[in-house]
């Protein structure tokens, strides 16, 4: 998501007055503000570095720059907000798992179209990915498992990909308290 950054400049002359002030990001303008406070909302500002200075000029046409400023602009975070499991008989001798997966930013509202991958291990093997919808949430299943090959199967999420987040798994948790929100077992019903 990008982001909006308030850049903000002082400035006076002491033979006139000043026509106004522009603002760059890595040498290149951004805006420009005619009247004090001199202010400048730029928006859109992607994720990354830049280099901020700013350059008034006079009624008389005379110039002053500032002082170079460097800005990082970073990603808004996002992690796993709830990781619940249920279970289903199929059949007599087999069932299946399935963990729901709900993704929040870091204000804790849904996040819709981060991709979430992750692993099952114990009564199956193998990987399952979905992709969150509007609510933020989308379902794994694990396929038919015969109840022979154990009592529960553990879903772990090991990615979370999204093109305007950043994933911090540090800040997974589950509003149940069921799990650490990174890992769940399925028990066999």
């Amino acid at each position: 998501m990008p982001a909006t950054v308030l850049l903000a400049a002082n400035a006076s002359d002491a033979d006139g007055l000043i026509s106004r002030v522009d603002f760059y990001s890595n040498g290149t303008l951004v805006g420009s503000d005619t009247s004090g406070p001199y202010e400048l909302s730029w928006t859109n500002v992607p994720a990354g570095s830049y280099t901020i200075t700013a350059q008034a000029i006079d009624d008389l046409g005379g110039i002053g720059d500032s002082n170079a400023v460097t800005i990082t602009v970073q990603s808004p975070t996002m992690h796993v907000g709830d990781l619940d499991a249920t279970a289903e008989a199929v059949a007599k001798q087999t069932w299946r798992g399935t963990v729901s997966i709900t993704i929040h930013s870091t204000s804790e509202t849904p996040v819709s179209g981060a991709r979430v991958s992750g692993s099952w291990s114990g009564a199956i093997g193998g990987s399952g990915a979905c992709t969150t919808n509007a609510a933020g949430s989308c379902s794994i299943a694990t396929g038919n498992i015969n109840i022979k090959k154990g009592t529960g199967a553990t879903f772990s999420i090991s990615s979370v990909n999204h093109p305007s987040y950043q994933y911090q798994s540090s800040a997974n948790h589950d509003v149940d308290g069921g799990n650490d929100g990174s890992s769940i077992i399925v028990r066999r019903p």
